[in-house]
C-alpha cells in the first residue's frame, strides 16, 4: 500500500518537473520574436494651390513631400496631364529637399481639369519610391468674363435716370481710392455715345453715371472690348455686348385747366380759348414736343 502511494507521488513530481521544464524553454531559452517595420513610400502633404481652390492659368504649381526626395528620379518622374492625357511641357524645379514646382510653358486652358503625376520610378532619398503612382488633380480659374449688366440685356422701358453697371467674375483693377479712378481702365462703350464718368466701386463692378438723363425711346448698345485684363493678367477673349431701350415719351396726366382732369369721355362744350395741361412720364425737348 505504501509502495503504491509512493509510486503515485513520484508520478505526480515526474509530471510537474516536466512542466516546469517546458514552460522555462518557451520563456526563457527561446529567443524573442521581432517584427521588422516595412518602409513606406513617399506621400504628398501639401499643394498649392489648396485642394479645392482653382489654379491660374499662367502659374505655377507646387507639391511638398513628407521626406526629403531624390531630386533627379523625382523631377523626371512628373508629368502634368491635360485632359487628353497629353503631357504639358514646362519648367520643374525644387524650391527645396521637399518642395518641387512646375511652371508650364504657355497659359492652361480655362476651367480645365489637369492632373499632375508622379510615377513609381520617384524616389526618396533613402531610395524608398512611392507604392502606387501619385495623382492630383487641379482645376484652372474659369476665363475672365462678364458675370452681370444692368440694365439686363433686352430690357424694354429703362428709367432715364439709370446708371449702367457692369460686374466681372474676376477682379480687374486693385482696390485705389477715388484720385486714381482716372488711371483704371474704362471699359463700357456706347452707341449712341452717352457722356458720363465711370467708377469702379470696388475691383470687379464697374458703374457708368450719365451726366444728363438718357434719351426716350432709344436703343442703346454697350460693349465692352476684348483684350480687356483682370489682375492676374488674364485676358477678356471675347468682346461682350448687350443692349436696353429707354422709355418711350409717354403722358402721365391730361387736363383742362381748371377742369376736369383725365377726362375718360368725349368733352364738349370747350371753350375756344381753354388752356390744356400735359404732363408727361419724362423730361422732354421743349422745342420737339410744341413742333409736335
Amino acid at each position: 500500500m505504501n509502495n503504491k502511494k509512493l509510486l503515485r507521488g513520484l508520478g505526480v513530481l515526474v509530471i510537474f518537473a516536466s512542466a516546469l521544464i517546458l514552460s522555462k524553454s518557451i520563456f526563457f531559452d527561446n529567443a524573442p520574436l521581432s517584427i521588422e517595420a516595412q518602409p513606406t513610400g513617399p506621400r504628398v502633404i501639401a499643394q498649392t494651390p489648396i485642394e479645392g481652390q482653382r489654379l491660374d492659368i499662367s502659374s505655377p504649381i507646387e507639391i511638398k513631400f513628407d521626406r526629403d526626395m531624390d531630386a533627379a528620379k523625382t523631377g523626371d518622374s512628373f508629368s502634368l496631364l491635360s485632359p487628353d492625357g497629353e503631357a504639358v511641357s514646362g519648367n520643374g524645379i525644387w524650391l527645396n529637399a521637399r518642395t518641387f514646382s512646375f511652371t508650364p510653358d504657355k497659359k492652361l486652358e480655362s476651367a480645365t481639369v489637369y492632373t499632375a503625376t508622379f510615377s513609381t520610378q520617384a524616389s526618396t532619398k533613402d531610395g524608398t519610391a512611392p507604392e502606387e503612382i501619385i495623382e492630383i488633380e487641379f482645376k484652372t480659374m474659369e476665363a475672365l468674363a462678364v458675370a452681370q449688366v444692368f440694365p439686363a440685356q433686352d430690357t424694354l422701358d429703362v428709367d432715364l435716370t439709370s446708371s449702367i453697371t457692369v460686374i466681372f467674375n474676376h477682379p480687374v483693377v486693385p482696390v485705389t481710392i477715388v484720385e486714381e479712378q482716372s488711371k483704371l481702365p474704362q471699359p463700357l462703350k456706347f452707341t449712341p455715345a452717352i457722356k458720363g464718368r465711370g467708377e469702379w466701386v470696388n475691383s470687379s463692378v464697374y458703374v457708368y453715371q450719365p451726366e444728363e438723363i438718357l434719351l426716350s425711346g432709344i436703343n442703346y448698345q454697350v460693349r465692352v472690348d476684348a483684350g480687356l485684363k483682370d489682375t492676374l493678367g488674364n485676358t477678356l477673349d471675347e468682346s461682350y455686348s448687350w443692349q436696353f431701350a429707354t422709355r418711350a415719351p409717354s403722358i402721365y396726366n391730361f387736363a383742362l385747366k381748371d377742369g376736369e382732369q383725365n377726362p375718360s369721355e368725349e368733352v364738349k362744350d370747350v371753350r375756344l380759348d381753354q388752356a390744356f395741361i400735359v404732363t408727361f412720364q419724362q423730361p422732354m425737348d421743349q422745342e420737339s414736343t410744341e413742333a409736335a
